[in-house]
């Protein structure tokens, strides 16, 4: 998928239907695709825009090229809501979250990335509030060159640019879009929308799961006490809690899911929350004895059913491996979870609880959700669901 987004890249910036956009244009602006796609895109540029020395011509996408290929009867597809990305047995999912502007400003054009000006600063910071990173989300624009003086796109630079967002939409596969003003708003849901009318609701459109708010820069036009500053924050709010999408995986033997764990402790460190569901006998145990493993735990590291929690040092950081099946049996399990004072030593160490899920996770905002399943052939289907925090950024490169 890098490959076929690398060579989308390419095709745009060759691109040259609206004249008046490729004379005056110093680059052309294809994107941030989000988190687990770092590629180099064309003439070794290292951002994610193209400078306006390609050449080309037409009208558009050719009908065979990667932009254009299966797009002629209409909109992209988009995956189902289960559907994962990779190779082989592992992969991961689409981006969760795609941003959709109207087009590059100056400040864009010049830097060949998308929202970098006072819109992009603005953009950014909301993300924070909301408990969003920039590096987690996509973000595109309707069309990927700049209008001369920032002026609205026209109706037909917006339709011969449609194909590369389509293709950029189906590569990224985004559990939801939030479209940024008006252009991109009607773009998903017809020109004769109105911003006030789309906003608050999630709208289906081809397969794909749209929300409707206000660019940036409205809220800059508007100030901090406006409207469209409020609105804003209240539907990226939305969007950082609408459900995340999990990593899947198919592990072959329980010795696969040992490994696996000892994998992910690359990526965990002091403060993070892990909660490990399953059946028994799933491979929940042989899944942490490898995150001890990884972590450089010394001595073996066991069920602590009987103890309720264990406290593993002698690597980078300490391990907490906490099983909590009893405590589902009680009247108040979080009561007898907080007696556990897990919280006390959370921020330096990695907790792991097995059995943990409705019980553990008031203990931190940020989490990481595991659950194993066994199959009838003694393979395990592994599946990882991030909650807030940087946890998708982080889990990126294990895949």
């Amino acid at each position: 998928m890098r490959t076929e987004w690398a060579a989308l890249a390419r095709e745009v910036s060759s691109c040259r239907a609206c004249a008046e956009l490729a004379l005056t244009r110093q680059r052309v602006v294809v994107g941030d695709p989000g988190p687990g796609w770092a590629t180099a895109l064309p003439d070794g540029d290292p951002g994610s825009g193209v400078s306006n020395s390609s050449g080309g011509s037409g009208d558009g996408p050719d009908p065979g090229s990667a932009a254009g290929q299966g797009l002629a009867a209409g909109r992209g597809v988009a995956a189902g809501p289960g559907s994962a990305l990779g190779q082989g047995s592992a992969g991961w999912p689409a981006t969760r979250l795609v941003f959709v502007g109207e087009a590059p400003g100056a400040q864009e054009d010049a830097a060949g990335r998308p929202f970098v000006g006072k819109a992009g600063q603005l953009l950014d910071q909301l993300l924070t509030d909301s408990g969003m990173a920039r590096a987690e989300v996509g973000v595109v624009n309707v069309i990927k060159c700049r209008p001369p003086g920032n002026r609205r796109p026209s109706g037909d630079e917006i339709a011969r640019c449609r194909p590369y967002l389509e293709r950029q939409l189906e590569l990224l596969r985004p559990r939801l879009i939030v479209a940024l003003g008006l252009t991109a708003v009607a773009w998903f849901l017809g020109r004769r929308t109105t911003l006030a009318a789309a906003r608050g609701v999630v709208h289906e459109v081809d397969g794909y799961r749209v929300i409707a708010t206000y660019h940036p820069s409205a809220a800059i036009r508007f100030g901090p006490a406006g409207a469209p500053m409020a609105a804003l924050r209240e539907d990226l709010d939305f969007a950082a809690r609408y459900p995340r999408r999990s990593l899947h995986m198919r592990l072959s033997t329980v010795d696969d899911t040992w490994a696996f764990g000892r994998r992910l402790a690359s990526v965990l460190r002091a403060g993070d929350l892990v909660i490990l569901s399953g059946p028994l006998g799933a491979g929940k145990t042989a899944l942490a004895q490898g995150i001890g493993a990884g972590l450089g735990i010394a001595g073996e590291v066991t069920s602590p059913t009987f103890v309720i929690a264990r406290v593993h040092r002698g690597g980078r950081v300490p391990l907490v491996h906490a099983d909590a099946y009893r405590l589902g049996t009680v009247a108040d399990p979080r009561a007898e979870v907080d007696d556990l004072d897990l919280d006390a030593s959370l921020e330096e160490s990695v907790t792991l609880v097995e059995w943990g899920e409705g019980m553990v996770e008031q203990l931190s905002e940020a989490y990481l959700e595991i659950r194993i399943d066994r199959h009838d052939d003694d393979s395990r289907e592994v599946a990882l669901v991030p909650h807030a925090g940087d946890w998708s950024t982080r889990l990126a490169p294990l895949c």
